[in-house]
């Protein structure tokens, strides 16, 4: 026997062609299923067989991949049904594989600064529930981030379950829950606890309007009292007072009066004062109504006391 037909040598010829083979069918499918998840699209194909037009998304970028390479072609078609490195099972645990480095990196990228979550409640094709978890930090250049870090089913979404899942994630990433400075949640998660779901109901029209005018939120106490003393006089503002004093009245629809209320003094201001005035000063004249002089200087009551 020559020495290069010895068995030792041919078996390591033969395994080190197996290792370049399965290896370059790996990359494939690694490349494949990071260009998938990177954009978005999905892996599966409703009909996978190889008389199928359409395989789906993952196979026919293989078949992709091998037209434009022919060696990537050649492994992959002389591939052993057992070894092809393409199954449902090899493409998840590719892609979970990648979701804990994407993980790590968001988890050394917080370190041990303080941050807040967002929780959101979401239900699969298959109306199965979840839960969605993104940490929302201000990194090392001092910019505030949002990152998405994990989806897990739940079995439902009351709030000691969303508590147990939540702590689960940040504990088996070594995220300290102490460093914890704000939660968030969607509104569906909080129905158990009715005041809760009451308060989130309301709480976007209540932030909108505080947040288009802060003074409104102190003035309205006295909003209140001007309009019950006007319903008492004028009965254009009776139907106004009596949404006030409703018991499920809340406080932002008596800001939005205010708010009407507001703009149009300031369009009054702006476009149509001068006429107004002059309405009101011919009324006080055909019925001889004191009207005083606008031009003249104003003198507080209590500097005239003083003067005198």
């Amino acid at each position: 026997m020559q020495p290069s037909q010895h068995i030792d040598k041919v078996m390591l010829a033969v395994s080190s062609e197996e290792i370049h083979k399965n290896r370059l069918r790996l990359k494939t499918t690694i490349i494949s299923v990071r260009w998938l998840a990177l954009q978005g699209c999905s892996f599966r194909g409703h009909n996978e067989s190889s008389k199928s037009l359409n395989r789906g998304n993952f196979l026919e970028m293989l078949d992709a991949f091998g037209r434009m390479n022919k060696e990537v072609w050649d492994v992959l078609s002389s591939a052993a049904r057992n070894n092809t490195y393409t199954s449902p099972e090899v493409q998840k645990e590719v892609l979970n594989i990648m979701a804990n480095r994407v993980r790590q990196k968001i988890r050394s990228e917080i370190g041990d600064a303080s941050f807040c979550i967002l929780v959101d409640e979401a239900h699969d094709e298959s109306k199965r529930e979840q839960i969605a978890l993104i940490l929302r930090f201000v990194n090392n250049s001092g910019i505030l981030t949002e990152r998405f870090f994990a989806i897990k089913s739940v079995s439902d979404t009351t709030s000691l379950t969303l508590k147990n899942d939540v702590s689960n994630i940040l504990v088996h990433y070594n995220i300290q829950a102490q460093n914890m400075r704000g939660q968030g949640y969607d509104v569906a998660t909080a129905k158990d606890v009715q005041d809760i779901w009451d308060f989130f109901s309301h709480l976007d029209n209540v932030v909108n309007m505080v947040t288009s005018s802060p003074k409104l939120i102190y003035m309205y106490g006295a909003t209140c009292k001007v309009l019950e003393h006007l319903s008492e006089h004028s009965p254009n503002t009776s139907s106004q007072a009596e949404v006030l004093q409703k018991k499920s009245q809340v406080i932002f629809t008596a800001m939005r009066f205010v708010y009407t209320t507001k703009n149009v003094l300031q369009s009054l201001r702006e476009d149509g004062w001068e006429e107004f005035l002059q309405e009101v000063t011919t009324f006080c004249s055909k019925h001889d109504v004191y009207v005083p002089d606008f031009n003249s200087s104003y003198r507080h009551n209590s500097e005239m006391q003083r003067k005198r």
